[in-house]
């Protein structure tokens, strides 16, 4: 179960990813700010970070609430 969240999440993740670049682009040039050392930086704060790991954290943080309260753990 756990497996198949995380690859839905993944997936959810690279959606929301390309979304937002192509967002990022109507405002800056991000592809061109993608090719300098505090461009990669700024990407890893605002995009990578916040996407990847907030969908990480729903597919685990998600089905284990579920599972607690189905089965009645902790």
């Amino acid at each position: 179960m756990f497996f198949v969240i995380g690859a839905i999440s993944g997936i959810l993740a690279l959606s929301l990813e390309w979304v937002f670049e192509i967002v990022a682009n109507w405002f800056v040039d991000w592809q061109q700010m993608k090719r300098w050392l505090p461009g990669i930086a700024l990407r890893q704060l605002v995009e990578i970070g916040p996407i990847e790991e907030g969908c990480k954290f729903a597919a685990v943080v998600v089905p284990t609430y579920y599972l607690q309260r189905t089965y009645r753990l902790l």
